[in-house]
């Protein structure tokens, strides 16, 4: 069943009751109904209906009158005639107000069902064509997302060969995850010994500068990430106990020659694509691992 609303206007109680009872609602439509065009007006309004099938005269507002008052206020609900013979012609001039079909009193069910499919099809094509343009608009932001995300990927990869100190490294790194990653914190920890105790490196808050600390710190989530050697995320939602904010968090451990050396950590929104955000997250987590294996060279 179709369960599309078409809204039936008609002064006459009898023509509205035929068409809804015994045309429209056995074909699966759901009806509203209206008396005169101020009725309709305010019926489009607060029931969205997708076809509205009207008298052209009325007491009080018009069809033709509903048409222009539709018209000034922007909206393109597809609209069919019943209307008497005689007054073909002037059905044919609105048909610029919106008007997609027409059908003559008095007329059989399957003329005005087959009037009606008309202008629904047509709605629904148009419907499907906007549905196919936002998709289409959508796509080609992600896209574009992509491709900063890329350039921006290759950029650090550039930096983090020149940088002179591991200092440098370590917060280029962090400002790169924090912006690529929509970040409300990236952490950088690096393992030090004695015993490879985790350390935290430095931390950037999410709109807060990079703030260096080099303290012990313990964290399950990368903790795990660094023994199993694969980035992870937590299990579900936590609330940030500074900020009272739903919160996913995401960690990506640096390896050199196969040997886990550190971890980037990041708390991200749980409305955020933590799938794609995690895989760029284990990127940056290489670009790391060869700035701390270049770093190690120099010194």
């Amino acid at each position: 069943m179709n369960r599309e609303t078409i809204l039936v206007v008609d002064d006459s109680d009898e023509l509205r009751d035929s068409v809804v009872n015994y045309m429209l609602e056995p074909n699966g439509y759901r009806c509203i109904e209206a008396h005169n065009g101020f009725e309709a007006f305010d019926l489009i309004l607060s029931q969205a209906p997708e076809l509205v099938l009207t008298d052209l005269q009325m007491p009080g507002l018009s069809g033709l009158g509903l048409l222009y008052k539709m018209r000034e206020n922007g909206i393109q609900v597809p609209v069919v005639l019943m209307t008497f013979h005689g007054s073909e012609e002037l059905a044919i001039e609105v048909f610029r107000l919106g008007v997609r079909d027409y059908v003559i009193k008095p007329f059989e069910d399957q003329e005005l069902l087959e009037a009606v499919e008309r202008a629904l099809s047509e709605a629904r094509l148009r419907r499907e064509r906007d549905k196919l343009m936002e998709e289409l608009v959508v796509a080609n932001r992600n896209l574009s997302y992509r491709v900063a995300e890329l350039e921006a990927l290759f950029e650090v990869g550039k930096t983090l060969t020149l940088l002179p100190s591991l200092s440098d490294m370590i917060e280029q790194i962090i400002e790169t995850s924090s912006l690529l990653l929509r970040a409300r914190r990236t952490i950088a920890y690096l393992l030090e010994t004695p015993g490879n105790t985790l350390v935290e490196q430095a931390i950037k808050e999410e709109r807060g500068p990079v703030v260096f600390t080099g303290r012990a710190m313990r964290d399950s989530l990368v903790e795990a990430t660094i023994r199993t050697g694969q980035p992870g995320a937590s299990a579900e939602p936590f609330t940030d106990p500074a900020t009272g904010r739903a919160t996913m968090q995401l960690s990506a451990p640096i390896f050199i020659d196969r040997r886990p050396v550190g971890a980037l950590s990041v708390d991200i929104s749980p409305a955020e694509e933590s799938d794609r955000l995690l895989n760029l997250l284990a990127h940056l987590a290489d670009y790391a691992a060869l700035g701390l294996a270049i770093n190690r060279l120099r010194n």
